[in-house]
């Protein structure tokens, strides 16, 4: 071999060795990144089953908070209206 042929093989080694060094820091961080949406995705499930948990509480008790409401709006009408006639 010349040197033209070893200067040439010097430099595309050091390319590779650079380019495979890059490829192993872009892969670590890409690990880290969907490390990092792993968790937000395991906290966001939590919310919406915390939220589906009030949604069904508040389904269930839908029936009685709107007969309380309705015997608290007719005991203010008979309340006005007793008071209206003293």
């Amino acid at each position: 071999m010349n040197n033209a042929d070893e200067a040439l093989l010097i430099l595309l080694a050091v390319v590779l060795a650079i380019l495979i060094l890059l490829l192993i820091w872009a892969m670590v961080y890409v690990l880290k990144v969907l490390r990092g949406i792993k968790r937000v995705v395991a906290d966001a499930e939590k919310l919406v089953d915390s939220a589906e948990v009030v949604g069904e509480a508040f389904r269930s008790a839908s029936g009685p908070i709107a007969l309380f409401k309705l015997i608290n709006n007719l005991g203010k009408i008979v309340s006005k209206q007793r008071g209206g006639k003293k």
